[in-house]
């Protein structure tokens, strides 16, 4: 019940049903979408790096953060938007002793995601890793957009990316770009 909590905290947020504390900013031309910068141009993302989460990743745009008490814990989210697409980093801390119960954590993960009621379709899923750590990869259909979210155990916390925008977008470049830039930092 606590994983659903979470979870349902995180896509409720980014799918836009939540109440969102953006902090505004006027839009400087360098974050104005340009046909350039939509299609696939890499060079003008931001590194961004979270040493209380323990890692770096690249957004298109300066990311906001935003915290919240769910069930399990304090989590805390990094999101950012460009060009109707969002991207976001979210991590939050659950001890799982050894890496068979942290791959049964995350079967769990995937499936209390597909579960949510916003869930239209699940198109794909996948075991994956960064490095030693176990991950699981879900791609899913809701009645905003697509969704592509990666769950990585490290550390003793449980990190999601996502990526929300449309079905021909869940294989770009851009998408790519932020789930491939992803690393744990020391």
């Amino acid at each position: 019940m606590k994983l659903h909590a979470f979870l349902a905290f995180t896509a409720f947020y980014l799918c836009g049903c939540g109440k969102r504390e953006v902090e505004s900013r006027p839009e400087s031309s360098a974050e104005k979408p340009t046909t350039l910068q939509t299609a696939d141009n890499l060079t003008s993302w931001i590194p961004f790096v979270s040493a209380e989460g323990c890692f770096r990743v690249f957004f298109p745009v300066s990311p906001t953060e935003k915290k919240a008490l769910v069930p399990l814990g304090e989590t805390t989210m990094y999101f950012a938007e460009k060009a109707g697409e969002s991207y976001a980093v979210s991590w939050i801390v659950i001890q799982i002793g050894t890496k068979d119960e942290a791959e049964a954590y995350l079967e769990k993960t995937l499936e209390t995601f597909s579960s949510q009621p916003f869930i239209r379709q699940v198109k794909r899923r996948s075991k994956i890793a960064l490095k030693d750590h176990p991950g699981r990869e879900i791609v899913v259909e809701t009645p905003f957009a697509d969704m592509r979210i990666r769950f990585y155990f490290a550390r003793g916390r449980l990190y999601q990316l996502n990526v929300m925008g449309k079905s021909e977008a869940v294989d770009s470049k851009r998408w790519e770009r932020f789930f491939e830039s992803f690393a744990f930092t020391d």
